[in-house]
């Protein structure tokens, strides 16, 4: 992952280099190269690279926002930005990171034996069970309020992961918020 925000900082400055020659079209590229990144480190199993994807995937909004800004770019290079924004504006990533908690959970629930109840494991899955089925109806209408009235009642185990589950939420509404006014830019540029 370290080699991801390396890559998405530098692709990142050379958008911004590139703006500043006078060359969006470059630019924009630059960040949908980023973009391109992401949605292929979209399926790893963990909520911490799903928190640093997401995070890349905000620099790479950013750089082509700044862009977009100042700047128009092709019509041809428009549309695929379009197409682009429409597959990262999505919270698959997310979703694939709560399936491999959960399914990491479970073998450490199989390997503890008589210890998994010391650890309150099911509490922990029934929280990534609750995760997961959201997904589609409300994903993200978990309140801190509700999150803190969880911890009381599934133990220290759950209880450590809802600030993972919290912030990763929280980071993703706030880059598909970034990715939604991008989309917006783009789309005024087009229809001016």
């Amino acid at each position: 992952m370290n080699k991801l925000r390396s890559c998405a900082r530098v692709l990142s400055w050379k958008s911004k280099i590139e703006a500043a020659k006078g060359l969006p079209d470059q630019a924009v590229e630059s960040g949908m190269q980023i973009f391109q990144l992401c949605k292929l480190l979209d399926a790893q199993a963990f909520l911490a690279c799903s928190f640093d994807v997401t995070s890349c995937r905000g620099t790479a909004a950013a750089a082509i926002h700044d862009t977009l800004r100042v700047s128009s770019v092709a019509d041809a290079l428009r549309s695929r930005l379009h197409a682009e924004l429409e597959l990262q504006d999505s919270m698959d990533g997310y979703l694939a990171a709560v399936v491999g908690e959960r399914a990491h959970g479970i073998e450490e629930i199989s390997n503890l034996g008589f210890l998994q109840l010391a650890w309150n494991g099911p509490a922990y899955l029934n929280l990534l069970n609750d995760e997961i089925s959201k997904y589609d109806t409300e994903p993200f209408e978990r309140t801190r309020e509700s999150d803190q009235g969880m911890i009381g009642t599934t133990g220290w185990a759950a209880s450590s992961l809802l600030p993972a589950l919290r912030q990763t939420r929280m980071s993703i509404g706030r880059t598909r918020s970034l990715i939604r006014s991008l989309r917006i830019i783009s789309a005024l540029q087009t229809h001016p």
